[in-house]
């Protein structure tokens, strides 16, 4: 058998055969046929940024990788005043946000990642930062599916028979209700935002105004990091908007020029023998294309968790986070990242911001190079670390996000039915 891993290498799995890249449609229906035919589990698979077992595939399984065949932007359409486009499951956002903007057109709001695959997007809850924007899905008109049947489904939110509900099983669906083959979504005509940064004392002042903050921007984010052991306690609030803010952006330069802030590192370990890598989003002030100020230009591979809270509970999740991650352990230790960031309420049957409001908290560290990370102790002290941060936040209402380490799968019957009704052998189930 052949070993797959998810690109930080920190899950792995042993699937049957390399993964199958099929040219099409008509190739996608062949390899799911043949799975229907022997009973062979099945997953698909992107760029592996899952951290999660989603992304896996139990022994002996077939994996299958869209990107090759099925990663063309297919159209756009203008109805009425409103834009939406659709495009083929396996395309990346990168090549998506750099197809759409040769056309004048953008996705409204983004995470930090674009290496990612649109229909990984779709099926994972992947969000940005905004109070009047729901997670990528929620952006989502309409589903080509296909079933393990090999069959393909065109649904939306409305019709009538099963359409509906299939629809909505698929989106932050975890792969399991079906394939998605493409998506159509809404797009808006392309526009740059605005970045600045503006560090602000870590204190309750902060963590009661969490609201405020959250509504200080189009597109707000909070960040610290458990490396900074000298000094006052700061934490650092990325505003992104599409209107200049030039007094905060003054402010901002004239706080960095202050504290020596030009270079920001971010090491993996505490201690003298850290080893420092450019910490590549947390980047300089100033204007550019949308997709390319939300998102980061390197992503560094790291193990990361990461929970949603209903806003009204938000500024307690900080502050309780907070604490978790300031707790020293002994000796040298993981070093931590935060990043806070929030989200309109969706309707949407599987995703950890449905009927609410919600507050993003996000933890990472970044995987040392392979030798320091012999040691079994780097690993333990983070799986101890994001225990107890799943505790707190479950104790708070929390829900995990899908894509990331400390999920637990619970399903609703509905959504279970939908799953059935498309994969009678469960087949698109995760690992067991």
């Amino acid at each position: 058998m052949s070993v797959y891993g998810n690109w930080t290498g920190t899950r792995t799995c042993r699937p049957g055969r390399d993964a199958w890249r099929p040219d099409g449609v008509a190739g996608l229906a062949a390899v799911v046929l043949g799975a229907a035919a022997s009973g062979t589990k099945l997953r698909v698979v992107g760029a592996g940024h899952t951290s999660s077992a989603l992304g896996m595939v139990d022994d002996g399984g077939w994996l299958v990788d869209l990107r090759p065949g099925l990663s063309r932007l297919l159209g756009v359409s203008v109805d009425a005043g409103l834009c939406t486009f659709t495009a083929e499951a396996g395309i990346t956002l990168r090549k998506l946000c750099d197809d759409l903007h040769h056309l004048g057109l953008a996705l409204p709001n983004l995470g930090t990642v674009l290496d990612i695959t649109l229909g990984g997007a779709l099926a994972t809850a992947y969000h940005g930062t905004g109070l009047a924007h729901r997670c990528l899905a929620g952006g989502v008109v309409g589903l080509a599916v296909m079933g393990m049947d090999g069959v393909v489904r065109d649904v939306g939110p409305e019709g009538p028979g099963p359409g509906p509900d299939i629809f909505r099983a698929n989106l932050c669906g975890l792969g399991m209700a079906g394939i998605i083959v493409s998506a159509t979504l809404h797009a808006v005509p392309s526009f740059d935002l605005w970045r600045s940064v503006e560090a602000v004392s870590a204190d309750a002042a902060l963590f009661a105004g969490l609201g405020a903050y959250a509504a200080s921007a189009d597109h707000p984010t909070l960040t610290w990091s458990t490396a900074v052991r000298s000094g006052p306690p700061l934490v650092h609030v990325r505003r992104c908007s599409r209107q200049r803010d030039d007094n905060g952006r003054a402010q901002m330069r004239a706080r960095a020029r202050a504290r020596g802030w030009a270079g920001l590192l971010c090491p993996c370990w505490r201690g003298d023998t850290a080893q420092s890598l450019s910490f590549s989003h947390r980047v300089p002030a100033g204007r550019g294309r949308s997709d390319r100020i939300f998102a980061s230009a390197e992503v560094v591979p790291q193990r990361t968790t990461e929970w949603a809270v209903a806003l009204d509970m938000g500024s307690r999740a900080m502050a309780e986070l907070w604490r978790i991650l300031q707790e020293p352990g002994p000796g040298p230790g993981p070093v931590f990242y935060a990043e806070v960031r929030f989200s309109a309420a969706d309707d949407i049957w599987m995703s950890p911001a449905r009927g609410r409001e919600t507050c993003w908290l996000g933890v990472y560290t970044f995987i040392p190079p392979e030798p320091e990370r012999g040691l079994t102790q780097w690993d333990e002290a983070v799986t101890a670390k994001f225990a107890r941060v799943g505790a707190a936040m479950h104790r708070l209402g929390g829900r995990a996000h899908p894509a990331k380490e400390g999920y637990v799968c619970s399903f609703s019957a509905r959504f279970l039915s939908v799953c059935a009704s498309l994969d009678p052998q469960g087949l698109l189930r995760g690992p067991s």
